[in-house]
């Protein structure tokens, strides 16, 4: 078990995609009706970075943020989780952030390990009506059964957060709703502009 950390967002738990539903043998659970839902929000593009090792410091994950801080860069989503003197952090970033955040992770700093790189991924953030917790399940097995892949998800009693090929997030979206109730003639919000963060005297302050 470990954290999740939504851009703006409080800390919430996650699940990991090793117990994900085999495609091959998805079956949908029993559900009489669509599971309410307020809404769906889609991402832009982003880059997932997923690193494992070990860590020289007591605290790795206040080191990571901080250097997060220092650096300015910006994550959509974030889990992490330690365990057996390792951890393990996960995190989408813009594209263009891609190279500054992998060098927070390189060998020579307090980290140790190896990091692996998925690219053109997006996020699918869905906002349940009073809190359905079967809501994960239907979805994860209604992704599988559609073929398409995940590659992180986390949950909440506010939101359910999938990671996704982002060229298929129209795919994802339709797979889902054919298992959720929207408010009528509802379309799912995508970005219509992004928070950049500038260091001093290079573009801005």
């Amino acid at each position: 078990m470990g954290s999740v950390l939504p851009a703006g967002g409080a800390a919430i738990p996650i699940m990991y995609p090793d117990k994900l539903p085999d495609a091959r043998n998805a079956k949908m659970p029993s559900h009489p009706q669509p599971v309410r839902i307020d809404g769906i929000k889609l991402s832009d593009a982003l880059v997932l970075v997923d690193f494992k090792g070990r860590s020289a410091s007591t605290e790795p994950f206040s080191c990571f943020f901080r250097r997060l801080r220092q650096n300015r860069i910006n994550l959509s989503f974030i889990t992490t989780r330690s365990f057996g003197g390792r951890f393990h952090i996960a995190c989408c970033t813009a594209s263009e952030d891609e190279s500054r955040l992998r060098a927070l992770l390189t060998p020579g700093t307090d980290f140790q390990g190896s990091a692996s790189v998925t690219t053109d991924v997006g996020l699918v953030s869905l906002f349940p009506h009073q809190s359905d917790f079967q809501l994960p399940g239907i979805c994860l097995s209604a992704l599988a059964a559609a073929s398409i892949p995940v590659y992180g998800f986390a949950t909440s009693l506010s939101a359910f957060i999938v990671v996704t090929d982002y060229r298929r997030l129209d795919a994802a979206v339709a797979a889902i709703k054919t298992h959720v109730d929207l408010p009528r003639g509802y379309a799912p919000m995508k970005p219509e502009f992004r928070i950049k963060q500038t260091v001093p005297g290079k573009g801005g302050s």
